[in-house]
């Protein structure tokens, strides 16, 4: 992960185990990569495990990069297991229900 402290975009990889055992680590790398000072581009990776912990928190940063006038963003695909979770949640392909045009759950050709 990167953190660059100019205000060019923070790259966020996020895999493995995408549950509430994790959820304080995970939560930590989201501060960090707010504190970096810019907007911030997540991908995950390889995520066998997912919970609604993960697609909560991506919610909650979401929300606070977009608070802070800056941008949060899901690059790639989304791996089946949070996929499923996100669906199974009711947020579905399109949006969290915000409304906010910029939602991560949002997806191009959903």
């Amino acid at each position: 992960m990167s953190y660059p402290q100019d205000g060019t975009p923070a790259n966020v990889t996020f895999g493995g185990a995408l549950t509430i055992g994790n959820a304080a680590a995970h939560r930590e790398t989201m501060l960090d990569a707010f504190r970096s000072g810019g907007d911030a581009r997540i991908r995950i990776e390889a995520a066998p495990e997912a919970d609604l912990s993960f697609v909560q928190l991506l919610c909650s940063a979401h929300r606070t990069f977009a608070a802070a006038g800056r941008d949060l963003s899901i690059e790639g695909s989304l791996p089946g297991s949070l996929h499923r979770v996100a669906e199974d949640s009711g947020i579905g392909r399109f949006s969290c229900g915000s409304n906010d045009k910029d939602c991560v759950w949002k997806r191009e050709g959903a």
